[in-house]
């Protein structure tokens, strides 16, 4: 009798393979930042949260381990349909049909796996909690919730968020990425990476971010007007350890030569001011992938 040989993938290897693709430095922070640009996001927010929370009411035991210090990565856009199914699905992308957008959400995100083990997603009134170790007790792989109709019985699950909302019970009109960073118990058992994540180790990376890098970043991006790092110590204490804010690009202006100011506050409150002269040329694609590997000095190939 002819039996089932159905072909399967394991989903912690497959995220092991793409991080080698993807270094864990400050690239996950532009990463996210692309991501939230092509959503069409005006602000950008990046939290470092040193706090401890209580972990009895949460979705499942596992999660436990997921109430300590995280990074937390939060803009002005909502997740459509799409969006949370490309999260979902290894190597896919929301954007392949679109042209606009220019990150891969859903691939690139799996960038996060370098310092969490369960990736916390809130957008609306939808939180989902991914589980690439199918360690969950009743959701193995996954589990997503309604916070107005169900946040109420996982009040500890929620209470991490507040650093954001001011209510967790109600529905949120952005997205939150909350990545607990991953444990020395989680990196014994983890498929993914065997070592810890250090508050220390993000704590350096975002502070040479905040001052190195935010105004580069900026001036590249469609829609985010405002970029801004924060930290919250293990006693609660919120810092800003950066900020860059430019001038809102006039639709009317897409294209020609084009001046915006760029306002830059650093950890002591001090600004710098400048002036960018930006000058926007509509070309075929085609052509840009030829000037742009000429530039590099190799082929990019049509993506």
């Amino acid at each position: 009798m002819p039996q089932s040989a159905q072909e399967y993938a394991e989903i912690t290897a497959l995220i092991k393979g793409i991080l080698n693709g993807y270094p864990g430095n400050s690239a996950i922070f532009r990463e996210y930042i692309q991501n939230s640009d092509d959503a069409k996001a005006s602000s950008q927010i990046f939290i470092l949260d040193e706090r401890s929370f209580p972990a009895e009411s949460v979705v499942d035991p596992v999660l436990r381990d997921t109430q300590g210090p995280a990074l937390i990565a939060v803009n002005d856009g909502i997740l459509r349909d799409v969006d949370w199914k490309a999260l979902r699905k290894i190597h896919s992308s929301s954007k392949k049909s679109d042209e606009g957008q220019t990150g891969k959400n859903g691939l690139g995100f799996r960038a996060s796996y370098h310092l969490t083990e369960n990736p916390h997603i809130l957008s609306g009134r939808t939180l989902m909690i991914l589980d690439p170790h199918q360690e969950f007790e009743e959701h193995p792989g996954g589990v997503s919730i309604d916070v107005i109709d169900e946040g109420p019985k996982f009040q500890d699950q929620l209470t991490p968020f507040a650093c954001v909302v001011d209510d967790v019970f109600s529905e949120f009109n952005g997205t939150i990425f909350r990545l607990p960073l991953r444990t020395a118990n989680q990196a014994r058992r983890s498929e993914i990476k065997d070592t810890p994540t250090l508050v220390k180790e993000i704590g350096d990376l975002l502070k040479s971010f905040a001052m190195s890098e935010l105004e580069q970043v900026i001036i590249f991006l469609k829609h985010i007007t405002s970029i801004e790092v924060r930290h919250i110590d293990a006693s609660g204490h919120q810092s800003i350890l950066g900020k860059v804010e430019i001038e809102p690009l006039d639709p009317s202006q897409r294209l020609g030569t084009v001046s915006r100011t760029v306002t830059l506050t650093r950890h002591d409150g001090s600004k710098i001011v400048q002036r960018w002269s930006f000058h926007h040329l509509a070309i075929d694609k085609k052509d840009a992938g030829h000037m742009i590997s000429h530039n590099l000095g190799y082929d990019v190939g049509s993506a």
